[in-house]
């Protein structure tokens, strides 16, 4: 049997990110492992090629992005009892969504 201490879920809070999440909580909690539950805020939305935002305007609007990212992370985990049992860590990143996620799993040796 190997051995799993930290397991990476990268969320977009669809469906299938659910799905992922559920395999994920049932390895976690067999092997008394903990989950970083991911989402990664794209570093400059197109709306930001326009030109229409200043730079206090555009962290405003990142900063809205996290916010609302911490919320669907709170729906996703309810939907779960299962979370209740397994040690859960949420975390949104900014960034390239391939280089942040491969970025933590070297971090966290997941």
């Amino acid at each position: 049997m190997f051995n799993v201490d930290n397991i990476i879920v990268p969320t977009d809070f669809s469906d299938y990110s659910d799905l992922a999440f559920q395999k994920a909580l049932d390895l976690a909690e067999a092997c008394d492992a903990k989950i970083y539950l991911s989402h990664v805020v794209a570093d400059a939305p197109d709306i930001f090629a326009l030109d229409r935002f200043d730079k206090e305007g555009q962290k405003k609007i990142m900063k809205d992005l996290e916010k609302q990212s911490k919320e669907y992370f709170e729906e996703q985990i309810k939907k779960f009892p299962q979370a209740q049992k397994v040690d859960i860590e949420t975390k949104v990143m900014r960034g390239i969504p391939s280089k942040e996620i491969l970025s933590l799993q070297k971090k966290l040796s997941a």
